[in-house]
């Protein structure tokens, strides 16, 4: 967070209302991803969004993916039934 804050720094006197507004949403999406802030609020499916817009890799597909094929195969067993 602290690289970012440092490169907005560097935006024109004139860009500091848009440096701030792209710092305010790096911070929304750290919360997304911090158990204390929004982390328990959202989905994986979120959090893991939020992880790819930082950089990092997806790491609860497992917790999304899966139930969709679940209620895809359910589904398909109720209408051949």
């Amino acid at each position: 967070m602290q690289t970012i804050a440092d490169k907005l720094s560097a935006f024109p006197d004139e860009d500091e209302a848009i440096a701030q507004n792209i710092l305010d949403a790096y911070r929304l999406i750290y919360r997304l991803l911090d158990p204390e802030g929004f982390g328990f609020a959202v989905s994986a499916e979120v959090r893991d969004a939020a992880r790819v817009v930082v950089g990092l890799q997806p790491v609860e597909q497992g917790l999304y993916t899966e139930k969709k094929s679940q209620i895809f195969f359910q589904g398909d067993l109720a209408e051949g039934s």
